[in-house]
């Protein structure tokens, strides 16, 4: 059988034609058509989104003789030359990721296609700002045409482009794993947070959050570690929040603890502390003992 796999392309199918010749034309005439389709289907328009108007692309054929060996591969083209895309580097790949998907996006919903799910694995990774807005536009429109989407990631700029009400946090400790979400009125305590100025960074993976009562203490803390550590307070992640902006209390207290540990939150006040410290006092449930009570 090896010996005829390597003499059958020099056969005859026809007065003119080898079998090699005949398969060649054939795997060539199909990835012409290949060719003509994603040109013509949109997923080109899609590339040239991210690469430029001169982006090209083009199926072109592999095969061996010897084993009966077909392939093909997808050519990128800048003008008339290929771009290795192997030897490009992974922002670029995931750019070719974002075209196909907004080209699914599309064919979703132009097919009324309502029933998938996707998955996503850090789908930002080395993108530039930009690009993951454009990303998450993407992602939005299956969303919209009625799919569920999943996706990870370590972007601080992807997560606070979410809603909270849409994110999981998943935590290791001690082996044992637990999801925190918002999951008491999400959409008041997003309107709550956000008029805080609580992005979802802080709420999620703030080290400490620390609680004043007026605009003093808010304004000298930051200058204060300046002084000592040279460098702003966010570095540590470390939120201050003030609580003469809160117009509701009791919802504020129910989101910070449903993703907060209490030893994560700092209560900073003197003797005369506002009514409205008082009611963050009350509401945390923060008895004289509690570790992270702290008097000024």
């Amino acid at each position: 059988m090896k010996e005829k796999q390597s003499s059958i392309w020099s056969e005859k199918v026809t007065d003119d034609l080898t079998v090699e010749e005949f398969v060649q034309s054939k795997i060539e005439a199909y990835s012409n058509e290949v060719t003509e389709k994603i040109r013509n289907d949109g997923i080109l328009t899609k590339i040239r989104m991210f690469f430029g108007e001169d982006a090209d692309m083009k199926i072109t054929p592999l095969y061996q003789s010897r084993d009966l060996s077909v392939d093909a591969k997808v050519q990128f083209l800048e003008g008339d030359n290929e771009i290795n895309i192997s030897k490009k580097g992974y922002g670029t790949k995931r750019r070719i990721s974002m075209a196909l998907l907004e080209y699914k996006k599309e064919q979703s919903i132009i097919e009324g296609d309502s029933s998938i799910i996707y998955l996503l694995d850090e789908p930002d990774t080395h993108l530039h700002v930009k690009a993951q807005v454009e990303l998450l536009d993407t992602i939005q429109g299956f969303s919209d045409a009625g799919n569920q989407v999943i996706l990870t990631t370590h972007s601080p700029f992807v997560i606070n482009q979410i809603q909270p009400k849409h994110i999981r946090l998943i935590e290791n400790k001690d082996n044992v794993s637990r999801v925190k979400f918002l999951r008491d009125e999400p959409e008041v305590s997003n309107r709550i947070l956000r008029s805080l100025g609580v992005e979802n960074t802080y709420l999620f993976f703030s080290r400490h959050l620390v609680i004043v009562e007026g605009e003093t203490e808010e304004g000298f803390l930051p200058e204060y570690f300046i002084s000592q550590f040279d460098k702003p307070i966010g570095s540590n992640l470390v939120k201050i929040i003030n609580t003469k902006g809160i117009t509701n209390i009791p919802g504020f207290c129910k989101a910070i603890l449903e993703i907060h540990d209490p030893e994560k939150i700092y209560l900073l006040f003197d003797n005369d502390a506002t009514d409205e410290l008082n009611e963050v006092i009350e509401a945390l449930n923060v008895p004289d003992t509690r570790p992270f009570y702290c008097r000024q």
